[in-house]
């Protein structure tokens, strides 16, 4: 879209009513939010899914079984960012069979806590006066239960940007 296009849509949308602006602007997050779940669903259907595979990681040979939790191998760093790299090598250089079970004991040990809204819109990874300003109150969920209702990708989103939407208003 072009520079004039845009600056064409910016002049309509001010000439509309506040309240009617916010309809507007709200209607479009809601269509760019949907479509960026759309585009990662495709992203990740475009990817080869991990089932049964071994690879070398951190030295250690690793035997991937099909899980619902590693789109891919290249997965396994987001395991590395939430769990923390000392605790998975030591986890997998015992099991070196990682799979669903695997991954879900080292997510019920998980030395942090999630949050979510009232309305399950958005994930959190901590629970203060500002966070709580902004979405409201927050309850804990724990890492194994956000691991199973959210996944792994939102969960390290939700760890590095402080919070993710999980769907929705």
């Amino acid at each position: 879209m072009s520079q004039s296009v845009v600056d064409s849509l910016i002049v309509q949308l001010k000439s509309l009513p506040v309240k009617d602006r916010k309809k507007v602007v709200a209607s479009v997050a809601s269509d760019l939010y949907l479509s960026s779940i759309v585009y990662k669903l495709k992203v990740r259907g475009a990817r080869k899914k991990t089932s049964n595979q071994k690879l070398l990681w951190h030295n250690i040979r690793v035997d991937i079984k099909d899980t619902p939790y590693l789109i891919a191998p290249q997965d396994l760093w987001r395991l590395d960012s939430l769990i923390g790299s000392t605790n998975v090598s030591r986890v997998v250089r015992q099991h070196p069979q990682l799979d669903s079970e695997l991954i879900e004991k080292l997510f019920s040990d998980a030395p942090f806590q999630l949050y979510g809204n009232a309305d399950e819109t958005f994930l959190l990874s901590t629970k203060n006066e500002l966070m709580e300003a902004d979405f409201g109150p927050l309850h804990a969920i724990t890492p194994l239960d956000a691991l199973k209702r959210f996944g792994l990708d939102m969960l390290e989103t939700a760890k590095e940007k402080g919070y993710v939407r999980v769907r929705a208003q």
